[in-house]
C-alpha cells in the first residue's frame, strides 16, 4: 500500500458511505450549512468589554464548526476514531461555552489568560440538571462525554475500531455501518448543541432562527431513528 492506493480506498469508502447513508449525510450537510448561513448574519463582530461572553460563544462556535466539518469529512472516508476525537474536542468547547455563562473566572481564563483552567469535572458538575445528566449519565460515567472518551483514548474501544474495517487492510479504510451510526449520531448531537450558542448571537428577528429550529427538529428525529438502528446492530453482535 502507498498513499495513492490509500487515497483510492478513501474515495471508495466515501462513495460507499454516500450510497448507503445518503439521508444521514444530507442531514449533516444541512446542519453544517446552517452554521455558514448563521455566520453570514454577522457583517462584523467587534470585541468590546460589554460583549466578552459573546466573544467566547462566537469564537468557540467557529472553532467547533471547523472541528466538526473536519469530522464530517473523516466520517465519510471511514476514519471513525479520528472523527470521534474531533467531536470530543467540540464537546469540550461546548462545555466551556456553557460554563462561561455563569462563571466569570472561566471568561477571564479564556480571554485574559488569568487563573488556571477549570477542570472538566468541575464544569460538568456545574451544568444545569438536564444537561448534566446527558453529559455524565446516571452514574457519572455513562454520559455522552464518557462514551466519546472511550473511543478516543488508547484502550479497547479506541483500538477496536481498527478491526472493524480490517478486510480493507489494517492501515486502510472502509465503511462500517455500526461505527458510522455511532459517529454520525455524536456528530449530529454536537452540531445541534453548539449551534444554540450561535443562535444566541443572531438578531432575534432573523429568519435564520426559524430555519435553525426546523433543522434541529428534523435532525433530532433522524438521530433517534439511527440510534434504534445502532441498538439492533449491537444486539445482533452479542
Amino acid at each position: 500500500m502507498n498513499i495513492e492506493s490509500l487515497e483510492s480506498a478513501e474515495e471508495q469508502t466515501r462513495m460507499d458511505t454516500r450510497e448507503r447513508e445518503f439521508e444521514t449525510l444530507q442531514a449533516l450537510e444541512r446542519t453544517l450549512n446552517l452554521y455558514l448561513t448563521g455566520f453570514g448574519e454577522f457583517s462584523s463582530f467587534i470585541p468590546a468589554e460589554d460583549n466578552r461572553l459573546q466573544q467566547i460563544w462566537f469564537l468557540l462556535t467557529i472553532r467547533s464548526f471547523k472541528s466538526l466539518r473536519t469530522a464530517h469529512y473523516l466520517l465519510e472516508t471511514g476514519y471513525y476514531s479520528q472523527a470521534l476525537m474531533l467531536i470530543r474536542s467540540a464537546a469540550e468547547d461546548w462545555l466551556y461555552c456553557e460554563d462561561s455563562k455563569e462563571h466569570e473566572e472561566t471568561v477571564r481564563f479564556l480571554l485574559d489568560r488569568k487563573g488556571g483552567p477549570p477542570t472538566f469535572r468541575t464544569m460538568s458538575d456545574r451544568l444545569e440538571p438536564h444537561l448534566k445528566q446527558g453529559w455524565q449519565g446516571d452514574d457519572g460515567k455513562s454520559g455522552s462525554y464518557a462514551l466519546l472518551s472511550r473511543f478516543t483514548h488508547p484502550n479497547y474501544a479506541g483500538i477496536a475500531t481498527l478491526f472493524a474495517t480490517q478486510d480493507s487492510g489494517i492501515a486502510s479504510v472502509g465503511f462500517d455501518e455500526g461505527l458510522f451510526l455511532v459517529t454520525s449520531n455524536y456528530l449530529l448531537l454536537r452540531l445541534i448543541r453548539t449551534v444554540e450558542f450561535l443562535a444566541r448571537l443572531v438578531n432575534p428577528q432573523s429568519e435564520w432562527l426559524r430555519e435553525c429550529q426546523e433543522t434541529i427538529n428534523t435532525v433530532d428525529e433522524l438521530r433517534f431513528r439511527n440510534a434504534a438502528r445502532a441498538e439492533i446492530l449491537l444486539n445482533e453482535d452479542r
